[in-house]
């Protein structure tokens, strides 16, 4: 259909000459982004090398939609062409430029999932404290205020945080589940630990805690 943007329905496309371009308003989340993909996957069976995906009206977009972006952006990219994003300055915007959202990433991993999404998440939401409290220090308020602006866009995008205890129960399991007996088999407990909340813990809260519980 011409003319419309594709809506949280998903019902309305226009694909524009001589780039099809997806316009999509709404959000874009877990629970229409199957819709979004065949979509997306209809344009590219056609063979084309570029695509426009405008975001202009896009309210919110979480780690499904960043990984469909990422998809349909690795596809034409091995195809020699490139994705186009219209997107205008916000959230929407600075999630994708903190997930990564590039040629030279594109070009490197074959995939990014929900897990890939949320652990580049982290690890930003994880600099941008470090980076408030080196600029507290520094007695720069405005830098801070900045920071803070941006943690709190990342922050959408994690799912709930766990409690000091639950984090502590999560490691407690695992530790028995791998029979670890003392600090050095930390090494056996951290990855798996680490896998099971990326996203949901930070990673200095589960070493205290997996090295709590080894002493």
């Amino acid at each position: 259909m011409k003319g419309g943007y594709l809506a949280v329905n998903l019902e309305i496309v226009e694909l524009d000459e001589p780039v099809p371009t997806i316009k999509v308003k709404g959000e874009i989340d877990h629970f229409n982004c199957q819709r979004a993909e065949a979509v997306v996957k209809r344009v590219l069976d056609e063979g084309t090398n570029k695509m426009a995906i405008d975001l202009t009206r896009v309210d919110y977009l979480d780690t499904a939609g960043v990984a469909m972006i990422f998809w349909t952006a690795k596809k034409l990219y091995d195809r020699g062409g490139r994705l186009h994003l219209v997107i205008p300055p916000g959230n929407v915007r600075r999630i994708l430029e903190m997930a990564g959202i590039n040629n030279a990433e594109i070009a490197r991993r074959a995939t990014l999932d929900d897990a890939d999404i949320l652990g580049i998440i982290t690890k930003e939401v994880r600099q941008r404290h470090e980076s408030i409290e080196a600029f507290k220090q520094g007695n720069r308020q405005d830098l801070v205020a900045h920071e803070e602006a941006e943690l709190a866009i990342l922050q959408e995008y994690l799912p709930q945080q766990m409690t000091r205890d639950e984090v502590v129960e999560a490691a407690r399991r695992v530790i028995e589940e791998v029979g670890a007996q003392g600090l050095g088999d930390k090494g056996k407990v951290m990855p798996k630990l680490i896998a099971q909340l990326k996203g949901r813990a930070d990673g200095r809260e589960i070493n205290a805690a997996v090295t709590d519980l080894l002493k």
